[in-house]
Parts: structure tokens; C-alpha cells; sequence
């Protein structure tokens, strides 16, 4: 008996020192980060404590008792005030319940912030998706609006097949305006379809649209830049294809609608909503570069490849007239290489760029562990538990934890100056 418990007990620590890999239910001495778990619910404790631990050394310290209510010298921004916001943003809309735009105080604070964030979901999404992110940056001292882009989560459902890009931009707009009502200062941020929004937006301001609002940063979670050329190809074919069909435009949506899915509720998804966005990406190339007269795609090709060399020092003039402006606000894109959506080569290409030649500083974080997928991205960087799928729990979350320290570390760099209320 006393070599059966020795071999048990050498055999649960040779376990620990000697795999990753931590499932429910493999063996109950199994470690994890130093403590003892018997199952998955278990790990996922261990990671909770640690994210809360995390966000919490750098959120704002200010208490509650702290907050300024004096009118004569406090910038107070109501109740009344918030409320007024919210329904400008969305006058005339029918929404589903829980899905409408959302404006989320600092905490700490009730009145004006030295930034707020305008906070963008992605295509077939709402704020819905967002709203873990909205209150993690209120942690972190900014007054945040969530807003929601036109034609999703609207009654009917499907207004969101007649919605052009631009409404979507017109919307962003009129969220960046209300927005230096609560900040001194604007970021934009997004995730996908509403990284590009923020992205344009940042280049109107760069490169001096009339009436643009000033941003102070960009904060992206995999933009789409540009989407695949194979994959842009296949919707326009099939959204042609399918509408020939009996039945077939409502088969591609319940396909789409399961792909695109990140939670349990039942979202509306169709084709040509991803053209869009296509058109959008497409349109910021034209406008802003010279060099650029291909109406295919976008720039060059969406597969980074090229039939000869100068194509690629093209597209590198081409780079160079829509990013260089952007040169003086600090950038962090959040990508990863299994991205099944965007072509991540050419934001690298962007990135790359943008380090090279910014006054400011430029983050480009790549997960390259196949632990984040473009659909779910803000799902599984924010998410509370892991999935017990996932052939190495470690290295995806230990994976996912460093893009999140290097997004508090970007914040806490660029933007020192957040809490002082």
C-alpha cells in the first residue's frame, strides 16, 4: 500500500510538471498554476480571480465617497443628460429588447472624462456583444458609448439587407460628436466591420475631412481591412446563385446566422450586409490613395498575391497614402492568424508600416495559437470560462491573457492621464 501512494503521488506531480493539458474529469491531482483543481470548473475559478486581480490593478482608484458633487466646480453630467444621449442615438428605431445603443459612466466619476471611448460592434452583432468591453474600459476611467449600428437587432429583422455602409458611418459619426460632451477627448474602438468604421474615422480626422471629430487613438479587435478576395467572391456568387433558388437565400441565412452566432440568442444574418462592408474597405482605398483605381477589391488582392513585383511596391504606395496621416495618435490592433475573414497579411503590412513611421505609439498584437477566431474574438479575449475543447488550456489562456496585458499596458502608456477626474 505505501508504494501504491508513492507512485500515485509521483505519478499526479510528474503530470504536473510534465503536461499542459488539464480536462474535466482526467485525474483529481491535477495542478494548475500551483493549486490543486479536480475538474474544469475549477480552472476556470483560478482564471476569473485572475482576470478580476488583473483589470483591477489598473482600473481607476478613486472610491465612490470621492466623487465630485459640487455643480459650481464639477463638470456633472445627468442622469436626465445620459438619457437624452441614448435616445438621440436611437430616435426612430424599433429595437429588440437588450440590443440598443448604451452609454456607460466611468466609475468613480459622474461627470466629464479626460477621454471617452466610442465603441463600435460587428457586423450582425449589437452592443450587446460589446458591453463586457464598454465596462471594462469604464474601469479603466473612460465614459464609454455602445452604440448600435443600423439594421441590427431592428424589427423587421430583416432591414438589415437594405442597409448601405454609409448609414452605419452617419451613426458613428453622431456618436463621436455626443462624445465630447463626456470626455475632453475621443478614442474609437472596434471590433471586425466596427474596427473599420473606427478605422475611418480616425482617417477622416488624419487626413482633414471637413467636420471630422478629432480622435485622440485607435483601439481595433481584428478590423477588416481587407476581407479575402476568395471570400468576397463566394458571397457575391452565392448571393446571386441563391436567389435563384426556392428557399435558398433563407438556407444560406440560417447557415450564416449559426456561423456567426457568439452567444445563444439567435441573431439575423444575410449576404449582403458582408458586401458592405466589402464596399466600405473598398471606398477608404479609393478615397485615400492615389495609386488606388482598382474597383475589385479593395487593394490589389485580397489573397496577398501578385502577378508581378509591381504589384506589391503599388500596394506599398498605396499603404503609405492612407496611413501616413494617421501618424500622430497612438494605435493598437488586436489580430490572429487563424482568422478565417480577413486577409491578416496585408494588416500586418499596415502595422508594420505604422511602426515605422508613427510619432506615436503602435501596438500590433498577433495570437498566433489558434486559440481566437475572428467571430468569437471578443468573446474568447473577455469570456469567463474556457472551453474545455481546447486541445491546451495553458497556452490559450495564457495566450489570451498576454493580448490583454498589452492592451491595459497600451492604455495605461497612452492614456496616463485618464483618471484624473
Amino acid at each position: 500500500r505505501k508504494f501504491i501512494f508513492i507512485f500515485i503521488f509521483i505519478f499526479c506531480n510528474l503530470q504536473n510538471i510534465y503536461t499542459q493539458n488539464i480536462y474535466a474529469g482526467n485525474i483529481d491531482c491535477s495542478f494548475y498554476k500551483g493549486a490543486q483543481v479536480n475538474n474544469i470548473n475549477d480552472i476556470q475559478k483560478i482564471l476569473i480571480q485572475e482576470d478580476k486581480e488583473l483589470i483591477e490593478s489598473y482600473s481607476c482608484k478613486k472610491q465612490n465617497s470621492n466623487i465630485c458633487t459640487d455643480k459650481s466646480i464639477c463638470n456633472i453630467i445627468s442622469d436626465d443628460a445620459i438619457l437624452k444621449m441614448t435616445n438621440q442615438l436611437e430616435e426612430g428605431s424599433e429595437i429588440l429588447e437588450g440590443h440598443g445603443s448604451e452609454i456607460i459612466r466611468a466609475k468613480h466619476t459622474n461627470g466629464k472624462t479626460k477621454y471617452s471611448v466610442v465603441l463600435i460592434h460587428g457586423l450582425y452583432l449589437s452592443p450587446k456583444a460589446t458591453k463586457e468591453f464598454a465596462e471594462l474600459y469604464a474601469k479603466l476611467g473612460f465614459n464609454v458609448i455602445n452604440i448600435r449600428l443600423p439594421g441590427h437587432f431592428e424589427t423587421p429583422r430583416q432591414k438589415l439587407d437594405s442597409v448601405k455602409w454609409q448609414s452605419w458611418d452617419k451613426k458613428v459619426k453622431q456618436a463621436l460628436k455626443l462624445a465630447q460632451n463626456l470626455g475632453e477627448k475621443v478614442i474609437v474602438s472596434g471590433h471586425s466591420s466596427g474596427a473599420l468604421l473606427a478605422q475611418k474615422a480616425s482617417l477622416d480626422y488624419a487626413h482633414k475631412v471637413k467636420g471630422a471629430t478629432p480622435i485622440a487613438g485607435l483601439i481595433g479587435y481584428a478590423p477588416t481591412l481587407q476581407i479575402k478576395k476568395k471570400l468576397i467572391s463566394g458571397l457575391q456568387t452565392a448571393d446571386s446563385w441563391l436567389g435563384t433558388i426556392s428557399g435558398g437565400k433563407d438556407i444560406a441565412l440560417s447557415l450564416i446566422t449559426e456561423y456567426f452566432s457568439n452567444s445563444s440568442e439567435p441573431i439575423y444574418a444575410s449576404l449582403s450586409p458582408s458586401l458592405e462592408v466589402n464596399k466600405m474597405s473598398q471606398y477608404i482605398s479609393n478615397k485615400y490613395s492615389k495609386n488606388n483605381n482598382n474597383d475589385d477589391v479593395g487593394i490589389i488582392d485580397g489573397d496577398d498575391n501578385y502577378n508581378n513585383e509591381s504589384d506589391e511596391e503599388k500596394e506599398s504606395k498605396i499603404i503609405s497614402d492612407i496611413y501616413s496621416p494617421l501618424s500622430k495618435i497612438p494605435v493598437m490592433i488586436m489580430d490572429t492568424d487563424s482568422d478565417e475573414i480577413i486577409n491578416i497579411n496585408y494588416n500586418k503590412k499596415v502595422m508594420k508600416f505604422l511602426k515605422q513611421n508613427s510619432e506615436k505609439d503602435i501596438v500590433h498584437v498577433v495570437e498566433k495559437n489558434s486559440c481566437l477566431k475572428h467571430s468569437v474574438y471578443l468573446k474568447k479575449l473577455l469570456q469567463k470560462t474556457r472551453d474545455p475543447s481546447i486541445s491546451d488550456i495553458n497556452k490559450c489562456s495564457e495566450s489570451i491573457l498576454d493580448t490583454k496585458i498589452q492592451l491595459l499596458n497600451f492604455i495605461k502608456k497612452n492614456f496616463s492621464d485618464r483618471c484624473n477626474f
